[in-house]
């Protein structure tokens, strides 16, 4: 993929600098680098000569460990904590396989056991934001919203 060439181009050059085990990530002047969060996850944007890469965290730690994922793989995290993506954690698994794993931890809207959708509810109804329901329920934004529409699963 475009993205992955790009973001091994540019631990190759030096512009950033993984350190695998921890999954952290730092720039050329050895400063940490934070990420913007997207649904949970770190995201990384850098320019390399001249074009916008963006790139979850938990990809750059495998591109710098690994190289390029296999087009048909996603890389996944074993414990389903988004933000802990230090290279012991992280494993490549098909979409399918994925999905299956995230339905079988709950973390799918489909297979939420309908308690978790009444706590979301209930938390909604106490004024909780929609954040603040994601980090309790340990679940997806996209996912509180569609619980949120359902009165059911």
């Amino acid at each position: 993929m475009k993205f992955d060439q790009a973001i091994a181009e540019a631990i190759r050059r030096g512009v950033i600098r993984v350190d695998c085990e921890s999954g952290r990530i730092y720039n050329a002047s050895d400063r940490e680098l934070r990420g913007e969060s997207r649904n949970g996850y770190r995201v990384l944007e850098l320019a390399l000569d001249g074009v916008r890469v963006r790139c979850r965290w938990h990809r750059v730690v495998w591109i710098a460990e690994h190289g390029s994922v296999p087009g048909e793989q996603s890389v996944c995290h074993r414990d389903n904590d988004k933000t802990n993506n230090g290279i012991a954690n992280l494993y490549l698994a098909t979409h399918a396989e994925n999905i299956r794993d995230a339905a079988a931890s709950g973390r799918m809207y489909g297979f939420l056991a309908a308690s978790k959708v009444s706590a979301i509810h209930a938390m909604r109804s106490a004024g909780y934001s929609i954040e603040r329901i994601c980090t309790a329920a340990d679940v997806a934004r996209p996912t509180v919203l569609r619980a949120l529409r359902h009165t059911s699963i």
